[in-house]
């Protein structure tokens, strides 16, 4: 200690100097002290991935945040990107955080591959990390062609489950996720990666408007609702539900079942959908049909050998039958599934392209619960593909190529070329030539070897410039945007819900970013897929912002080369198009509308894997067409026609940084389009063909509507050249622009003649 005199008067005080170990200590509990407030007022962030963790590659998934802040007011953003080496594109919400909120948002994310990782950050407005979730994945990743049934339930201990398969491959396997009902999404686009909701009508009143409205446009664009009916009070308190229901509830009747849910499970199943009947007026009456048993068929036993993994299935397994609640009502349309003698048990009708399924009885109680059988009629209720249930692995079914590689190579830029592969080998020659046996033979007759220093260095310079030359000449030219839009029609009244998918294909004549934004109603925006055969990771690079349920984005294009974006979206809109089919004694007669300002042509109708060749509808007119006077082909045949083969060859000259082939492809974009929206058809084609050894072709879930033949229903396709039905989303202008639309509408199927 050092003493320091201070002297009054005759005497002196000696004082204390503090030792710097003090000053340190001081300082560090200021510090500490200062920061103190600040660690208890980090928020909290949580990120839910997927549906409880499951996402369905090539198809886009929901990533709920949740924010509670309890410390000040900030404003900042959310950002999810991927992590690692696949960081392609970045998505951000742009929020406000008051102090003491818990808010929620909601993200749609495209899987392009499986197993990809993400990393999800909360940052302030002046860019800060206020909280982290690094590495995220996903719980369970399945493959595209997979099955996903989500679940909300009245307790936890109902949840469905499915059947446990040994030698099933993972990513195959059908898996069943648990949904809460406030983290449920209100975004339909996110909901495409689910093939079936079980829902229990209690829980139905604790979803949200926005979130029955996400449910409702699903299940019309083709998702598969499954309600379990626990009151009937449930089902008329909710209006949205009632509209969906095929029957009128009005009681609950106690029955003893018996063996008809065992006798019916170990049917044959087709996986075909009810026919959707006309719904009759209020006040109309409604007839019963006389008898609602479901006969066992004959081949039930036989049924394994073909193909049928329910057919061998103990008869009862266990199953008690005790008195069971069962709700009753009036059919009003659809079909009844399985009933036992007069009272329907499973009731299910078409909703536009999607199905509702209706249980009349609660499969959370007894017997069912328990049942040692249960997965298998979850299985079958949810109409899961017989091919995920067989304990072994199916032929051609996992892997395969993106679709999107198809529809980039028909809107390509035709300025891009490609420079052939013996040029490339001769240019080589030369280049090795002249820096080799050239360049000494010369110098050697020189004299001068001493010159090899200089020569060599100007070599490959000038090699360079010939090689920026030959590439300016093949690959520069204009800015250029090409659109093709796919859109759904489900007419709703006098207007009509329009579901897009719009490809963009942007060939760049330098590096830059181009702005896109939309104004549509649900609307989000991805790069180019490869495929789960080319690893499966986007090959664009975007900045993306979510703006509500709209979005802003800035996508990166590289010089001289032409770069593939795809737009998903949802817009309430006036119809641009109505048909219906009716059934005139033996033949079919299909009315078309066409209530656009423009022509529609390459009209096509598809009706029991037939093609018809309708023409030309002029517009804001009326045709009538008699099919049995139309020219028609078989699907297989047209899709074998406009795409088959060519849908291989697309993707080969892609991926191919040169040209192999003497000649570049030609495509009908209209009827290839069609053959795109038959993809499942396409598949077929090469799973059939003993001498092809191609793979199939995957598409994100509802651009394939061969799910529309399926259940039940006829699809008409139409082109609208050079027009679209929504407002441009890029804000720029290219030299070269075009877009082109194709309309789908399907409709159901009078009793055939």
């Amino acid at each position: 200690m050092t003493h320091i005199p201070l002297k009054t008067g005759h005497r002196s005080i000696a004082l204390r100097r503090p030792h710097r170990g003090a000053y340190c200590l001081w300082i560090l509990s200021l510090v500490f002290g200062l920061m103190a407030p600040a660690a208890q007022a980090l928020p909290q962030f949580d990120v839910f991935l997927g549906f409880d963790g499951n996402i369905k590659e090539l198809n886009w998934f929901p990533v709920v945040f949740e924010v509670l802040n309890d410390g000040p007011s900030f404003s900042g953003s959310i950002e999810l990107s991927p992590s690692l080496y696949n960081s392609s594109q970045s998505r951000r919400i742009h929020a406000e955080f008051p102090t003491n909120t818990r808010k929620r948002f909601v993200m749609p994310v495209f899987a392009s591959s499986r197993s990809m990782t993400w990393t999800a950050r909360l940052l302030d407005d002046r860019g800060k990390v206020r909280a982290e979730q690094p590495n995220l994945r996903c719980k369970r990743d399945v493959g595209s062609k997979s099955y996903i049934m989500a679940a909300i339930p009245r307790s936890f201990g109902g949840m469905p489950s499915m059947p446990e398969l040994k030698e099933r491959p993972p990513e195959l396997a059908p898996v069943t996720a648990h949904l809460r009902a406030e983290l449920f999404p209100d975004n339909p686009i996110t909901l495409e990666g689910l093939d079936a909701l079980y829902l229990n009508s209690e829980k139905a009143l604790e979803l949200k408007a926005p979130q029955a409205n996400a449910l409702v446009r699903w299940v019309h664009q083709g998702g598969h609702l499954i309600v379990a009916i626990e009151q009937p009070a449930d089902v008329t308190g909710t209006p949205w539900l009632r509209d969906l229901m095929p029957i009128e509830l009005s009681s609950i009747a106690n029955l003893s079942l018996g063996g008809e849910i065992p006798q019916w499970l170990r049917q044959s199943s087709t996986n075909t959908m009810p026919e959707r009947t006309p719904k009759p007026k209020p006040g109309a009456p409604v007839k019963k049909r006389p008898n609602f048993q479901t006969p066992l068929p004959a081949d039930a036993e036989t049924g394994a050998k073909n193909g049928n993994p329910w057919a061998d299935l103990p008869q009862d397994a266990g199953f008690e039958a005790p008195t069971t609640g069962i709700a009753t009502g009036t059919l009003v349309d659809g079909k009844v599934v399985l009933a036992m003698n007069q009272t329907p048990l499973i009731v299910s009708a078409n909703r536009d392209r999607g199905l509702i399924t209706v249980i009349l009885f609660n499969p959370e109680r007894e017997p069912f619960r328990g049942w040692n059988l249960r997965p298998w009629l979850w299985a079958r209720i949810g109409q899961v593909p017989p091919e995920l249930l067989i304990n072994q692995n199916p032929h051609n079914y996992y892997g395969g190529w993106s679709v999107d590689a198809v529809l980039g190579s028909m809107i390509d830029s035709k300025q891009v070329h490609k420079l052939p592969v013996s040029w490339l080998l001769l240019l080589l020659a030369v280049y090795l030539a002249v820096i080799g046996p050239i360049d000494r033979i010369v110098l050697k007759a020189l004299n001068k070897q001493i010159w090899t220093w200089v020569t060599f260095p100007v070599y490959v310079v000038a090699f360079s410039l010939l090689i920026y030359f030959i590439s300016y000449k093949l690959r520069s030219g204009e800015s250029e945007l090409n659109k093709i839009h796919f859109v759904d029609v489900y007419p709703n009244q006098s207007r009509a819900e329009l579901r897009g998918r719009t490809y963009i294909s942007i060939y760049s004549p330098a590096n830059f970013q181009y702005p896109f934004a939309s104004e549509q109603t649900f609307a989000s925006i991805r790069g180019e897929s490869q495929g789960p055969y080319s690893g499966g990771y986007e090959a664009n690079r975007a900045d993306i912002e979510q703006y509500g349920n709209n979005y802003r984005a800035q996508v990166s294009v590289p010089v001289w080369t032409s770069q593939l974006f795809v737009e998903d979206w949802w817009q309430s809109a006036p119809s641009p198009l109505g048909a219906s089919l009716q059934r005139d004694k033996n033949k079919y007669l299909l009315s078309v509308t066409n209530l656009s300002a423009n022509p529609l042509s390459e009209a096509r109708l598809l009706l029991r894997n037939t093609v018809y060749t309708l023409g030309t509808i002029p517009p804001t007119q009326t045709m009538t067409f008699d099919l049995a006077t139309l020219p028609f082909v078989a699907a297989q045949e047209f899709v074998a026609q406009n795409g088959g083969q060519q849908f291989q060859m697309a993707v080969n000259e892609r991926r191919q940084a040169f040209q192999r082939e003497s000649q570049k492809l030609e495509w009908n974009l209209a009827l290839t389009s069609m053959a795109v929206s038959l993809l499942q058809v396409n598949n077929q084609i090469f799973n059939n063909d003993p001498n092809n050894h191609s793979t199939s072709f995957l598409a994100p879930s509802g651009l394939d509507q061969s799910v529309v033949e399926a259940r039940g229903q006829a699809l008409l396709m139409v082109w609208d050249a050079s027009h679209s039905l929504t407002s441009p989303t890029h804000q720029f202008k290219p030299l070269r622009y075009r877009q082109d639309t194709l309309l789908r509408l399907a409709m159901p199927i009078p009793d055939q003649p």
